[in-house]
């Protein structure tokens, strides 16, 4: 009875892992550290019942030494594989410390009898129940917060205002803003919309829920990467050099509204996953609703794919990106604008595959949609390409005379402010063959 307590008491430490999360909803990949530690107290358990069976019971620095050899071992080859699974190191640690302290107390398990049991069944049940509760109970929003603040500059007083906590938060990076009129479109990295409004001069509207969630699978995405990250990780200033799959980066980019009286065209461009083929790919999806109906949330229209990225990008294999972190998302790029009623103009980044870090160079690769800006014409869904070698365009503008300003982060400084020409091949990942041509505002 005390090794089978001490194992569900390992199973439920270990269970914490991901707040939010229960056992029951694992995947496989996160039983992981349960198995080796489990595997590990197993052995050490199975060794002190055959002693006893014979008639030699272990001494207490026996079964120390032994259990910390064995748990050491797990320890490291866990520590080892090149998949890192979804825990932290420390709550590894404070496992193992757990199953040490109670493989010695074994030893001593029966001179206090059934106490010894009732307390840690006592432990058990109370860590099923604080898992049971992170995974039901009541998640508390934080208040919306604002503060105003005066900014001096060299030529005219800014007043800057800001509201903190105005949705959840989300481990998931990314999102977007769209202005609708009187009304903004806020779009989160995880997929939610939100509507609210902002009056000039006046305060902001708490932004509501819409029911219409940005069609990017995110689930399957980490179902089948197998990695989870916890949300300190994801804001980690060595977020670079973190192993494994950064699920946080696959997410929403951009959010544009079409609007014509009373109907209304939401674009998104986000992160697909596609289980089939096991690979990613970068979609624009569009949404028709009424303008009235949308906004009141009763909208219940279906999202359709306007344009799909090619090729779909693998996690694994040859034609993968080989570094600590398989999936380069944050250099999605994905921001929209219309060019006229018909075409929609998509930034697209080359996910880090640049030849450095993978065998293929993207922004370069005619083949390939990735680096490149795309116009898409919405009657007929055709593409075209408007330039090439682009690293990770994400900033966007056309201006009164319909020059298009682009903005792109370079991967150690670097960044560029460009003026889109058609047909134009802007460098990246190296500058041959490029027209190149100065920035300047046309005459007219």
């Amino acid at each position: 009875m005390w090794h089978a307590l001490v194992a569900a008491l390992l199973f439920a430490v270990v269970d914490l892992r991901v707040p939010g999360t229960g056992f029951w909803s694992a995947r496989p990949q996160e039983f992981l550290a349960s198995e080796f530690l489990l595997g590990a107290y197993g052995i050490t358990a199975l060794a002190s019942i055959v002693a006893a069976a014979v008639g030699r019971p272990l001494r207490l620095l026996t079964v120390a030494a032994a259990s910390l050899a064995i748990f050491g071992m797990a320890f490291f080859v866990l520590l080892m594989l090149a998949s890192v699974p979804p825990y932290s190191r420390a709550l590894l640690l404070s496992a193992v410390a757990v199953a040490l302290t109670l493989a010695i107390a074994s030893v001593m398990a029966d001179r206090f009898g059934w106490l010894s049991l009732a307390l840690l069944a006592a432990s058990v049940a109370a860590f099923f129940a604080l898992d049971l509760y992170k995974t039901f109970g009541p998640r508390k929003q934080p208040p919306m917060v604002r503060t105003i603040k005066n900014i001096a500059t060299a030529l005219y007083p800014v007043e800057l205002e800001t509201y903190e906590n105005p949705v959840p938060r989300s481990v998931v990076f990314g999102g977007a803003l769209a202005v609708v009129g009187d009304r903004y479109l806020l779009a989160t990295g995880d997929g939610h919309l939100y509507t609210f409004s902002w009056p000039a001069g006046g305060k902001l509207e708490k932004p509501r829920l819409l029911p219409n969630l940005v069609p990017y699978n995110s689930d399957d995405f980490i179902l089948d990467s197998h990695t989870h990250w916890s949300e300190a990780d994801a804001n980690s200033a060595r977020a670079d050099e973190l192993k494994g799959v950064q699920t946080w980066q696959f997410r929403v980019a951009d959010v544009l509204v079409k609007s014509d009286g009373h109907h209304l065209r939401v674009f998104a461009s986000h992160h697909y996953w596609n289980r089939k083929d096991q690979c990613f790919t970068v979609r624009v999806s569009a949404l028709d609703a009424d303008r009235d109906a949308f906004f009141a949330g009763k909208a219940d229209g279906q999202w359709e794919t306007v344009f799909e990225a090619t090729p779909c990008l693998p996690l694994q294999g040859p034609d993968a990106r080989h570094a600590n972190n398989p999936f380069g998302g944050m250099e999605i790029g994905g921001r929209m604008a219309f060019v006229d009623d018909d075409t929609l103009l998509l930034t697209l980044g080359d996910h880090d595959f640049s030849g450095l870090d993978a065998n293929r160079m993207l922004a370069q690769d005619p083949r390939s949609s990735y680096g490149k800006t795309i116009l898409i014409h919405l009657q007929d869904k055709s593409t075209d390409v408007l330039t090439s070698g682009h690293r990770n365009p994400q900033g966007l503008f056309l201006d009164s005379q319909g020059v298009i300003w682009e903005t792109e982060h370079g991967p150690q400084g670097g960044d560029e402010l460009n003026i889109l020409r058609k047909a134009f091949n802007y460098g990246w990942p190296r500058s041959i063959n490029c027209k190149i041509e100065s920035i300047s505002t046309p005459s007219r």
